[in-house]
């Protein structure tokens, strides 16, 4: 459905799509494949300027739960400890995280919402992904003593990945804009590939996942669609929001808890599961 759609959704609607979000936002198994399914299973209406408002508690959360990282990175770069070159190389991995994903937005962002937002998407992307996520642990397993960088979480991270894999990273960051890709899930992935500990490739996902986030969600905010959005649908948004930061809060605890002792492979069958479902429900 066109984001330039006028959209009426209760409350009621508004906290299941929020519940969804928030359980699937960190989860690597696609929360925009999992709200358009939800959205058509249970007849809600929804378009991508409610679907990115929602995105208020999610937001919420990163800040909240990578309070410490978030707060690291801040100190380095305004504080006394680091060189002037330190900032740089910090500020740079950053910016290269978080442009791609910017840029193919702004460009290419109409074009993936038309075409690549519907349940065959959804199924196929789900499936090349988990897949992904099944090979990737055996992969890890053999390299992990070589490749395997270190990090501490209560460090900045950012020192610890290199200009390379922060590239390759920020490179397959806006596959996400296809729907049933996900976010953290092909982050995560690209930073295990290039030998980040799959905390470091998480954590370092959700970094610079954040602004991206924040920015489409502020776009919206802003904008006479999202204004209007807001403006006939304000409860919706609200108890959306707080749905979205309740249930993100348990998600982000499941999801690092999962990689440290389990890796990717459970949301890797649990996406080739749904995918075949998916592609069941599209030909039945």
């Amino acid at each position: 459905m066109s984001g330039k759609l006028k959209l009426m959704i209760s409350i009621w609607q508004a906290v299941i799509l929020g519940i969804v979000q928030g359980a699937t936002e960190f989860l690597p198994v696609s929360s925009s494949g999992h709200i358009l399914l939800a959205a058509k299973v249970l007849d809600i209406p929804t378009n991508l300027t409610a679907e990115t408002l929602l995105n208020i508690g999610t937001i919420a959360v990163i800040a909240i739960f990578f309070r410490r990282q978030i707060w690291s990175v801040t100190q380095d770069l305004f504080g006394k400890t680091l060189n002037l070159i330190q900032k740089k190389e910090i500020v740079l991995k950053l910016t290269i995280g978080v442009v791609p994903a910017i840029l193919v937005g702004i460009v290419f962002g109409d074009f993936i919402e038309k075409n690549l937002h519907g349940p065959a998407t959804v199924a196929l992307m789900l499936a090349v992904v988990g897949v992904a996520m099944m090979l990737i642990k055996e992969k890890r397993s053999i390299y992990s003593k070589e490749k395997v960088a270190r990090e501490s979480l209560n460090t900045n991270l950012v020192q610890e990945v290199s200009f390379k894999q922060a590239a390759i990273v920020g490179l397959v960051q806006p596959l996400a804009l296809i729907s049933g890709t996900s976010r953290s899930g092909v982050t995560i992935l690209a930073g295990m590939w290039v030998g980040l500990k799959i905390e470091t490739a998480a954590t370092f996902s959700f970094l610079i996942g954040l602004p991206v986030i924040l920015g489409a969600t502020l776009k919206f905010m802003v904008s006479s669609e999202g204004l209007d959005f807001i403006k006939s649908n304000f409860g919706a948004v609200l108890f959306g929001n707080l749905a979205s930061f309740v249930v993100g809060f348990g998600a982000v605890y499941l999801l690092m808890d999962v990689v440290k002792k389990r890796g990717l492979k459970p949301f890797g069958i649990y996406r080739i599961i749904l995918a075949i479902a998916v592609a069941l429900f599209i030909l039945l």
